[in-house]
């Protein structure tokens, strides 16, 4: 977590004061580029010397002033990042005589901070994270540090490396190929449906995420960074998770290579180009398949998992389990369940429910029962019978799926419908007292 009382707002800095010898980090992080973090250096001059003569039309590149070195960035970062020095070309808001301090860099001393007037480019040294290292970079810097303080940008993605982690534990990842400059890739990429996280996400995105200056105005898509940054941080998770130890077998080209797509998706080398499946081919059907996933029909539908009491269980008496069934669930209309009993005697190869279509039902409540049991190892005794339609749960286990269970398949993607009284103030173990005065 960032320092305490970090935030994204921005905050105003007129009259602040900046702190002698507090570093403060900023992240960048463009489309096709590793994660990149400059830093600010409070010890350092806030101004640039003033240029003579007339001052030209558009600014021009100039060194930032109290930019912290390489040298001194990589040593408080550590072995997380590759220590080259890069330099960085950043927008930021600035006035007449330097860049304009972060609302981070406070200082003790009562010189004024003047407002900022212009975006003006500066260089700034900066070093980058290594392949596939970013999230983990992110994730080691999540922790207080005497000296210095995270800025906006840095909590912003150190946030996006948590959503990664948490897609990557819920298994909300899918597979694909991709062409990159080397030639084909299979990765790991987050389900489509996490594309209105990116979304929504990219609207609150702190401006400095995207100072690295471009050919354009406006520099680059703050959806494209954040759709960029959250895949590749889901495949790093992803494919450590999934590692595959057995040995790689080499290409034609001498490089070890995994020998299936499928291996490489659990390899550190994602490099498909030695594999005799079509490439091109398998990816087109990747991605087909993985529309699917939100198309009009199916995607329109999820697995669910109702608990319902056993009968007389208000009354103090439960003659039976509790019983948690399978369903499939409309998302626009939780109340449009279909049970897995008539998924399973389906015939054909859609669902028509009312009006809707789900399509290749069985083949999807089943791959999303797969999905399920690895958050709910309990469902492996449903798994175990030809047409998994629920399980029984005594009062101890029903609880712990509660508690425990139905809070991660909601995350997952999963539909719960808990007991209506769950949840509620009234639902928690209570004493009431009735009071009232002695005679006298």
């Amino acid at each position: 977590m960032a320092t305490p009382g970090m935030s994204w707002s921005k905050r105003s800095i007129a009259g602040a004061r900046l702190s002698l010898g507090m570093i403060v980090l900023h992240a960048v992080w463009s489309p096709g580029t590793p994660l990149l973090i400059w830093a600010e250096d409070g010890a350092a001059p806030l101004t640039v010397p003033r240029r003579r003569g007339r001052r030209p039309a558009r600014p021009s590149l100039r060194a930032h002033p109290f930019a912290l070195s390489a040298s001194d960035l990589a040593t408080t970062l550590g072995e997380a990042v590759i220590p080259a020095e890069r330099e960085l070309h950043l927008l930021l808001p600035s006035h007449s005589d330097g860049p304009s301090p972060s609302p981070e860099l406070l200082r003790d001393d009562d010189a004024p901070v003047p407002a900022a007037t212009t975006l003006a480019p500066w260089s700034a040294p900066a070093v980058e994270s290594t392949p596939g290292g970013a999230g983990d970079l992110l994730l080691d810097l999540d922790a207080a540090r005497e000296g210095v303080r995270f800025a906006a940008s840095l909590v912003a993605f150190t946030a996006l490396a948590r959503r990664a982690v948490g897609i990557v534990a819920t298994g909300r990842v899918v597979p694909a190929l991709a062409r990159e400059e080397g030639g084909w890739a299979a990765r790991w990429r987050p389900h489509p449906q996490e594309m209105e996280f990116v979304v929504g996400f990219a609207t609150q995105m702190p401006p400095a995420c995207r100072a690295e200056a471009t050919a354009g105005e406006h520099g680059h898509d703050p959806h494209a960074i954040i759709r960029n940054a959250l895949e590749e941080m889901v495949d790093a998770f992803a494919r450590a998770g999934a590692a595959d130890t057995r040995p790689a077998r080499r290409s034609a080209r001498g490089t070890r290579s995994p020998s299936t797509w499928t291996g490489a998706l659990r390899s550190a080398d994602a490099d498909v180009s030695g594999i005799t499946d079509d490439p091109a081919r398998l990816a087109a059907g990747l991605d087909v398949w993985r529309a699917s996933a939100t198309s009009s029909d199916g995607g329109a539908f999820r697995t669910c998992f109702r608990l319902a009491p056993p009968l007389g269980a208000d009354d103090g008496v439960e003659a039976e389990p509790w019983r948690l069934s399978i369903l499939m669930q409309a998302v626009d209309e939780p109340t449009l369940v279909v049970p897995a009993d008539e998924v399973w005697t389906a015939r054909g190869a859609a669902l028509s429910v009312l009006s809707r279509v789900i399509e290749a039902p069985q083949e999807r409540l089943l791959a999303d029962l797969g999905r399920a049991v690895r958050l709910y190892p309990e469902l492996d005794a449903a798994l175990r019978t030809a047409r998994p339609s629920g399980i029984d749960l005594d009062i101890a286990g029903a609880h712990a799926f509660l508690r425990q269970s139905a809070p991660l398949l909601v995350q997952a993607g999963f539909g719960v419908v808990a007991p209506s009284w769950w949840g509620r103030p009234a639902s928690v173990l209570g004493l009431r007292l009735r009071v009232r005065p002695t005679a006298q």
